[in-house]
């Protein structure tokens, strides 16, 4: 039989084909936690936080705001790519109904930066170019809160679901 490790040590071996170290749903559940932190730090604090100082304009604030969601849904896009990884690569290959959620967390972020993103980006544009008056927070807006808090909630109660699954197998 040929020998198929790659990297080994005094310790540790991998091997290709070989079960994991560690039980990978541990990755699963620290980019759950870890992706549910992003979107509570940007999206329900550092959003909401920079519309209150005085001295930036709304317009500024506007830009500011688009500017940071593009880099957080590439960054979003790269954190979703490794926890669905990590959910496919689980040791007993069966789906769970814990990782239907980070699933539909990876879902809802597809519909907002495809079909909401776009909207919002060029409300922004009109407002910026002073093309548009800010009478109120539009529809769309509203919407991608809403996404933004189902997305939350799902990503929370997914990484506890694998915790409870860890804890009844160990």
């Amino acid at each position: 039989k040929q020998n198929r490790c790659v990297f080994q040590r005094k310790h540790f071996k991998f091997c290709l084909g070989m079960a994991f170290p560690f039980d990978i749903r541990i990755a699963a559940i620290a980019t759950c936690f870890c992706w549910a932190g992003m979107v509570l730090g940007i999206s329900f604090l550092e959003a909401w936080v920079k519309f209150r100082a005085a001295s930036l304009k709304r317009e500024v604030g506007l830009d500011v705001g688009r500017t940071v969601f593009k880099a957080f849904h590439v960054a979003q896009y790269v954190i979703s790519t490794a926890l669905l990884g990590s959910l496919y690569y689980n040791p007993d290959k069966a789906f769970r109904p814990s990782q239907g959620l980070p699933v539909l967390a990876g879902l809802l972020l597809t519909i907002q930066v495809r079909a909401i993103f776009p909207r919002l980006d060029r409300r922004v544009d009109a407002i910026v170019a002073g093309k548009k008056e800010i009478t109120s927070t539009s529809s769309a807006h509203h919407v991608y809160v809403l996404l933004e808090a189902v997305k939350f909630v799902a990503l929370m109660a997914g990484g506890v679901l694998l915790c409870l699954e860890i804890r009844k197998t160990a």
